[in-house]
């Protein structure tokens, strides 16, 4: 489909919580276009509150083990591989936003346009 001549009963800019309005508009027959300049997910997925909680639950380990005394467990930490954990993170957000591209890219009731949205739009 030619992006520059086809027409949209809406327009979502930004493929973080815009996918719940295109998808919510879709089922209802609506025709729907998602513009989305980036990795698909937001800011949410993809450095923001995802990413961010992974890490905090790996801390959050770490946390418990230090405190494994308290319980009567005697336990070792002989390191900690930060890399390993970060690429861990960062394969899982990459798969989670390959996956929403892929959804989209198949979908037959939204349209991903990828690139900028407009600066200017006619309110028709």
């Amino acid at each position: 489909m030619d992006a520059g001549t086809a027409e949209f009963d809406f327009l979502v800019i930004g493929s973080g919580s815009g996918l719940d309005v295109a998808s919510a508009l879709a089922n209802r027959g609506q025709s729907v276009a998602v513009v989305e300049k980036g990795p698909l997910g937001g800011t949410c997925l993809n450095r923001g509150c995802i990413p961010s909680k992974q890490l905090l639950y790996h801390a959050e380990v770490m946390e418990t083990l230090e405190r494994a005394d308290e319980f009567g467990i005697h336990a070792d930490v002989t390191g900690v591989d930060f890399a390993d954990i970060v690429r861990e993170v960062n394969d899982d957000v990459s798969s989670s936003s390959d996956s929403i591209h892929h959804g989209l890219r198949t979908s037959g009731q939204h349209t991903l346009l990828e690139g900028e949205g407009p600066v200017s739009y006619t309110h028709l």
